[in-house]
């Protein structure tokens, strides 16, 4: 990957390629001479669907010819190096535009579609595509072409404007497919941003951003595709806290459901105001304050790998002030135990009709606040943390999956740090960390735990072992990071049963599984407290600016108990 220290760097070179130097090739495929390549060519019927669909549409040309622009296209207004499409249809680009811009201006109920065939277009001092209206705008990027949007440092703005305010800027909403690549540089603020849905469906998108690096306002959905972000702050997320609009319409949600995604940011890597749903997919975050946050988070299946110098997980729960128009629209859906925890169901239902109707118009005044919660069904999760490994500000239900956690080193965070609950019903959960701030699985759990505390800390990358009466190994864990607390859940310990807990293969700690949640060891911990200052950057401190590369590796491998196998692999849908 390409390190976030270095990315200006390759701005500005990918920059002065556009701008000034005739020897930059542009990857352009002639539209007849593809169609014919293609239809000779035996690839499978899904790629070949996916690279043929935009040309059965009656499509239009526009050709970008450095400091000008031709086009016969009807609906098409060029004015200098700007050019605006005024109707629906679909229009494919191609050439090198330098300082120029791309604006979509149509009506409610047009779709437009961008079929990117090899363009290169930079814009000094504005955002170089700028879509104003239309019901839905598509960006097709075409096969095995390579395409670059870049900005310039400093936008200029007429008074009291602030927007647009990204190199891809779009007010109605923007789905990103294909199987061609797209390179966004966005020197002047975020990279991608769309004011309503985002879909990004497949392709090769890369995006470096000086703040944040994908935005879907409403919404953020990927099913497919290559997704690479470099940001200064969030990496991809969603924005909008209103959480449920008038018409009932749920927003602020991310959904991952395939793909492969890498991210590097200094703030949150992937970033919810609402629910945040991991269904696919593999993603690596490499560098993040916080790796996945969101109000609700639901981890389904997939593989995950994330690094952050705060918390690895946070569910940070819901702040609604003045935007729920109806009750219902809010609270109808979300399970009791996300509002309130540990009471009785008519109490739940009578707290939640008066947080309703004192907060649930526009009418009201004031902030609603309700818990965090954390859904874990599947996928393989790896969280390295410099500050709390998973913490949710409410309560926990794993249900599946399998979870590592190398939490921090230190004795201000935890392994784990919930508010309320944390029920392990399935799965397979390995933890590790300092034990001053350590919390384990609560009561309620169906599925059985140890949690062991060891007198001096192991050093890290020992080998932590579990083996039962008969000498099998049930575990062989591998730790990033220095430890005295060791967590483990499975379906493979029984109450009543002897284990023993090795590191290294010296045995530390012998114990009997008398308890749905078993604790050995000198316990000399702290209580732990329900989140740090709620995911958020503290008042007054700023965003580390760089990372330990030391503690950034990722393992060669994942570290899987042993005898225990990874639930199967969600069938692919078709989208």
């Amino acid at each position: 990957m390409v390190n976030s220290r270095n990315w200006k760097q390759i701005i500005a070179v990918v920059t002065a390629c556009i701008i000034g130097m005739t020897g930059c090739q542009n990857s352009t495929i002639n539209l007849e001479e593809q169609a014919s390549l293609e239809n000779a060519d035996s690839a499978s019927s899904k790629e070949t669907e996916e690279v043929d669909s935009w040309k059965k549409e009656n499509y239009q040309k526009i050709v970008f010819e450095g400091d000008s622009i031709s086009t016969s296209a009807d609906g098409v207004f060029v004015d200098g190096t700007t050019v605006t499409i005024t109707s629906g249809g679909t229009y494919v680009l191609s050439g090198v535009l330098q300082n120029g811009r791309i604006v979509v201006d149509a009506t409610k109920e047009d779709k437009v579609t961008l079929v990117w065939n090899g363009v290169e277009i930079s814009c000094a001092d504005a955002a170089p595509v700028y879509i104003i209206q239309a019901d839905k705008t598509i960006f097709y990027l075409a096969d095995q072409t390579e395409n670059f949007i870049t900005d310039g440092e400093r936008y200029l703005f007429l008074d009291g404007e602030t927007e647009p305010d990204a190199a891809v800027f779009a007010k109605d909403d923007l789905t990103i497919k294909g199987t061609g690549s797209l390179t966004v540089n966005a020197n002047y603020y975020d990279g991608i941003v769309c004011k309503n849905d985002l879909k990004i469906t497949g392709g090769k998108l890369t995006v470096y951003a000086v703040h944040h690096g994908i935005k879907g306002k409403d919404s953020l959905t990927v099913k497919g595709g290559t997704i690479f972000v470099d940001a200064g702050e969030d990496g991809m997320k969603s924005s909008n806290e209103a959480l449920v609009e008038e018409d009932g319409k749920k927003v602020g949600w991310v959904q991952i459901e395939d793909g492969t995604i890498t991210i590097a940011a200094k703030d949150d890597a992937i970033h919810a105001e609402s629910d945040l749903t991991i269904n696919g997919g593999i993603i690596t975050i490499t560098e993040s304050y916080e790796g996945l946050e969101g109000a609700c988070i639901y981890l389904n299946g997939g593989e995950i790998s994330l690094y952050a110098s705060d918390d690895g997980v946070n569910a940070s729960g819901y702040s609604i002030t003045n935007t729920v128009n109806e009750k219902e629209n809010f609270f109808e859906n979300i399970p009791p135990d996300r509002i309130e925890m540990g009471e009785e169901e008519g109490e739940r239902k009578e707290k939640l009709e008066k947080k309703g109707e004192a907060y649930g118009t526009r009418k009201a005044m004031g902030t609603m606040s309700s818990g965090g919660y954390l859904e874990i069904n599947g996928g393989t999760i790896y969280v390295n943390a410099d500050g709390d490994g998973i913490d949710v500000n409410g309560s926990i239900v794993m249900n599946g999956g399998i979870v590592q956690v190398d939490g921090t080193e230190s004795g201000g965070d935890g392994t784990l740090d919930y508010d309320t609950t944390f029920e392990i019903n399935g799965g397979v959960l390995i933890g590790v960390g300092n034990q001053a701030m350590a919390q384990t699985a609560t009561s309620g759990s169906a599925q059985n735990s140890m949690a062991v505390y060891f007198d001096t800390m192991q050093k890290a990358g020992s080998i932590v072992s579990v083996l039962d009466s008969s000498g099998k190994e049930l575990l062989s864990y591998t730790s990033k990071k220095q430890y005295n607390f060791f967590l483990f859940s499975s379906e493979k310990l029984e109450l009543e049963h002897t284990y023993m807990v090795l590191v290294d293969e010296v045995e530390q700690q012998s114990l009997v599984l008398s308890e749905v949640v078993t604790t050995s060891g000198n316990v000399s911990k702290m209580q732990g407290f329900g989140g740090r200052n709620h995911g958020r950057v503290p008042e007054g401190e700023e965003i580390p600016k760089e990372l330990p590369d030391s503690e950034m590796e990722r393992p060669d491998k994942w570290n899987e108990p042993s005898e225990i196998e990874k639930p199967e692999e969600e069938k692919e849908e078709n989208y």
